[in-house]
């Protein structure tokens, strides 16, 4: 059995993706902000129209990620017209409701959904993380897997995990805050990137984000000062109560973060000079080079702000919250 992943771009920058199953023409989709895509990029991977589509998930109830639901379902016969999944009721068209933790499967396509309650951009954001029914008929993964071939359609290897993310993440980058607060942007990044996590589970989660913002978000980031810079001009950094730190230090990042973030973001440009997307991006990636997700877990700034330190949670909300202004802003 051979389940892969289509990416599939739309207006300027923005990305819906499908699931197949070659072999029993079946496939799930996730995001529809224009039916003419979705359709073509499933009517190409299936070479015609005899194909079944068993879900539509949408991430958020934004126009150009669910705009195209309902073109795309009157293209199908009612008998066969997929069930529309989501956390949302602003969402056009929605059958289904999926709570977090909420598991769902779609066997003809031979795939399990996941959902993990992401508020922030909007309150009722939703990422699917899919993995494989059966591991039995996947690829074997002994061998050291590329998971970025799964953006130009290698299968999907046994023991791997999908991450579509809509807006609550980005490569390098997470979602704006139009309706949610710092509190809930801290929360969705540590449910995306639990304390602790295994790092073989990271290297095996791939990441699928709805735009294609990965050039723009790690220039941001590199704009950021460095923490031994300023160490180096102001002296060693001194904590101060939580949520109090000001500017440059409350935007800081290490040398070490900058330095790899600085490797993404040319590795980034050759992907996209040669014509290609930059997704997916591995979860232990995005850890080390997106500078959302670090500041949830203070890594830029351990002494005072990684969890078991006095007002950790308060100081890291802080400056995730700061982080994100300064995007806006820039």
């Amino acid at each position: 059995m051979s389940i892969r992943v289509v990416t599939i771009p739309y207006r300027a920058d923005n990305y819906a993706y499908a699931l197949i199953n070659t072999l029993r023409r079946t496939a799930v989709v996730v995001d529809v902000g224009d039916s003419r895509a979705a359709l073509s990029a499933l009517e190409t991977a299936f070479a015609g129209k005899d194909y079944a589509v068993e879900g539509v998930m949408i991430t958020h109830h934004h126009g150009d990620h669910c705009a195209g639901v309902r073109d795309f379902l009157d293209s199908f016969e009612e008998s066969r017209r997929p069930p529309v999944l989501g956390n949302d009721l602003r969402i056009p068209h929605l059958t289904r409701t999926l709570g977090h933790g909420e598991v769902v499967d779609f066997a003809p396509v031979g795939v399990r959904a996941r959902g993990i309650f992401t508020p922030y951009h909007t309150l009722g954001a939703m990422t699917f993380a899919f993995t494989l029914l059966s591991d039995g008929d996947a690829p074997d993964t002994a061998t050291e897997f590329d998971g970025r071939k799964l953006g130009t359609g290698s299968a999907v290897p046994a023991g791997h995990e999908l991450l579509f993310t809509g807006d609550s993440l980005f490569i390098g980058g997470c979602g704006r805050m139009f309706e949610g607060t710092g509190d809930q942007l801290h929360a969705a990044m540590r449910r995306l990137f639990p304390p602790n996590e295994c790092p073989i589970a990271e290297e095996r989660r791939w990441i699928f984000p709805g735009h294609e913002y990965t050039l723009s978000n790690y220039r941001f980031s590199r704009s950021l000062p460095v923490r031994e810079k300023l160490e180096a001009e102001h002296g060693p950094y001194t904590p101060p109560p939580a949520g109090e730190a000001k500017e440059p230090w409350i935007l800081a990042i290490t040398s070490e973060a900058h330095h790899g973030i600085t490797q993404a973001e040319e590795a980034a440009a050759r992907r996209i000079a040669a014509g290609m997307t930059t997704v997916p991006i591995s979860a232990s990636e995005e850890r080390e080079t997106n500078v959302f997700v670090r500041a949830s877990h203070g890594m830029d700034f351990p002494e005072s702000e990684q969890d078991g330190q006095p007002d950790a949670f308060a100081a890291q909300i802080h400056r995730v919250t700061a982080l994100r202004g300064a995007k806006d802003r820039s």
